[in-house]
């Protein structure tokens, strides 16, 4: 089998000299370069941590998780990159404007949860989510804002112990 190409009418090329010029290839090494830095220090910052008294060491070390999805990250963007060469990337439609409304509705919940509390970040995201996203049955969007706030409270609170930022809406209440 030969290891030349066919490339669109200029003649053939090997296949060493056609990854530059397949549309996107540089962006995917660009991304994984990034990934792959953040792991690394995100990894450095996980040999940081304190050691934990071997009266309290049960279980996984509080460094192992962590280390461990590092790792997973790291191998899914080298696969990433191995994959883009046995598959080139492909021209793709634009991104649509809904995306990123969805990002900046997201992104700013997430910023005001330190000030109004997680309830009411919570309860704003699930009014204006479906909404924007074309739900009109403003019944169901009523009671999906008021009910799936408060059990999700509910359940990290009360069940799984687990304590959220209070907020202005918190602080009403206890």
């Amino acid at each position: 089998m030969s290891d030349n190409i066919q490339v669109g009418g200029t003649g053939t090329e090997t296949r060493s000299t056609i990854g530059a010029r397949i549309p996107g290839w540089r962006a995917v090494y660009g991304v994984a370069g990034v990934i792959l830095a953040f792991c690394a220090y995100a990894f450095y910052l996980t040999t940081t941590f304190d050691e934990v008294p071997a009266a309290l060491g049960q279980g996984v070390p509080p460094h192992q998780f962590p280390q461990l999805m590092i790792a997973i990250i790291a191998v899914l963007a080298i696969v990433m990159v191995v994959e883009t060469r046995k598959f080139p990337p492909k021209k793709r439609a634009p991104v649509p404007p809904l995306v990123f409304m969805t990002a900046g509705l997201l992104a700013v919940s997430v910023l005001a949860i330190h000030w109004i509390g997680i309830i009411a970040a919570v309860m704003i995201v699930c009014a204006l989510l479906p909404i924007l996203w074309g739900d009109r049955r403003f019944l169901s969007v009523g009671v999906f804002t008021v009910v799936f706030p408060i059990l999700t409270f509910l359940l990290f609170s009360e069940i799984l112990e687990i304590r959220f930022p209070k907020g202005f809406v918190e602080k009403l209440f206890y």
